[in-house]
């Protein structure tokens, strides 16, 4: 295998890169990839790997160098202020990522079938060399699906030790009408729905595609809204916003990220806002692809507003989905019970850690459970049919022993 390492995107022949990515992966896309590298998104310098078996191209990787506070999720602030004493620098440390700064639970490394095992291996080899370029002292493979866990064994020889990302959700589309949809809720989730919309004065969520409604006023509206209603600079606005009320913030985009994206994606990218006089109250970005919506980005001024404007723009994309046939919706990585309680099931994601540094490096293992917390979130039985619906396991239950339960993991 032969690993060819460019610090920028555009070295690269577009097809080329796009060609091991069949499914259209919008965070691995070559024009994705190129709008984050020039955003440059939590100041993170960004690296792309393509390997290849002899002339034959047979994976790619993205890695991106930054710095982050590794404290993020440990709730015992005792503890934190001890080890904090002991060791000012453990926390705040700059990282190499074989991944994005963004978190959106996304595949950071594409791969044909036959050489995936090889290709990880030549990922972690190469992010060795790098990281001393990058000077990074802490390598991270971060966001792994459950079913690339079975290539981790290369990366558990090579010292990393496996943690807990955040929880991701989805949600399965199986429905022809929205009606149906809601009549196969159990009651008292479906009494949530309709009590959201009723706030708003609908008895289900129509999405408007007409223009004239952006200037109806003294009721609701669901409307779609071009790039040209809502720039790229404007969303960022309602985005940070957003971000201003977060407790925890995995990271913060900035405005040239939006304004590069919104470029970028032209149509591919979707808006639908919740309206009311004319102006928008909320804002969902999302994507439709290959039978799946991509629900991307929120941006909404206030906290609260009386018309559940959340809520039901959530409801708006169940509608969405159907409409278009859709076979699932995948909602992130935050706010998990207002997406549990339309239907979505959480899916547990892992991550594999390796400090060049030893004593650094047995700390972090020592600290895994606290630093990379297994986050449990409880299932919702929202379904009358649940097992209808999605089987119902989370993530960690159908990969068996290659979640983190072990010592050596």
């Amino acid at each position: 295998m032969k690993t060819e390492i460019y610090d920028d995107i555009e070295a690269i022949d577009p097809h080329e890169w796009d060609s091991l990515n069949p499914e259209a992966e919008l965070f691995h896309t070559y024009h994705f990839l190129k709008a984050l590298q020039k955003s440059r998104v939590e100041d993170a310098d960004m690296y792309f790997l393509v390997i290849k078996d002899e002339d034959r191209m047979v994976g790619t990787a993205v890695l991106s160098a930054f710095t982050i506070h590794l404290d993020l999720f440990i709730n015992v602030q005792s503890l934190t202020r001890l080890i904090k004493k002991l060791f000012p620098h453990l926390f705040k440390t700059r990282v190499l990522f074989c991944g994005t700064p963004i978190s959106a639970a996304h595949k950071n490394i594409q791969a044909m079938q036959y050489a995936r095992t090889s290709v990880y291996k030549a990922v972690a080899a190469t992010m060795e060399g790098i990281a001393v370029k990058a000077k990074a002292n802490t390598l991270i493979f971060k966001e792994f699906l459950p079913v690339d866990l079975q290539y981790s064994d290369t990366l558990l020889q090579q010292g990393y030790f496996c943690g807990y990302s955040i929880p991701s959700t989805w949600m399965p589309v199986k429905y022809e009408r929205y009606n149906d949809y809601l009549k196969s809720m159990r009651h008292n989730f479906r009494r949530q729905v309709i009590a959201s919309l009723k706030k708003a004065g609908m008895e289900f969520p129509v999405v408007s595609n007409n223009i004239s409604t952006f200037n109806i006023t003294g009721k609701p509206v669901i409307r779609y809204i071009s790039k040209e209603e809502i720039t790229g600079k404007q969303f960022y606005i309602y985005y940070l916003s957003v971000m201003s009320r977060t407790a925890v913030k995995l990271e913060t985009l900035n405005e040239v990220f939006f304004e590069n994206v919104f470029a970028v994606l032209k149509d591919e990218l979707k808006l639908i806002a919740f309206m009311y006089n004319s102006e928008i109250i909320c804002v969902f970005a999302f994507t439709i692809h290959k039978g799946v919506l991509n629900f991307l980005w929120t941006g909404k001024k206030h906290n609260k507003d009386a018309f559940d404007s959340y809520h039901n723009l959530l409801n708006a994309l169940v509608e969405i989905a159907i409409e278009n046939r859709c076979e699932k919706i995948v909602l992130g990585q935050t706010s998990y019970y207002p997406k549990q309680r339309i239907g979505a099931c959480t899916e547990d994601r892992f991550i594999y850690v390796r400090s060049r540094r030893p004593l650094i490096h047995a700390i972090l293992k020592k600290l895994n459970p606290w630093i990379f917390p297994h986050i449990k979130i409880p299932m919702l039985n929202v379904f009358k049919n649940q097992s209808d619906v999605y089987k119902g396991e989370t993530a960690s239950a159908r990969v068996g022993a290659y979640a983190p339960v072990s010592e050596n993991r």
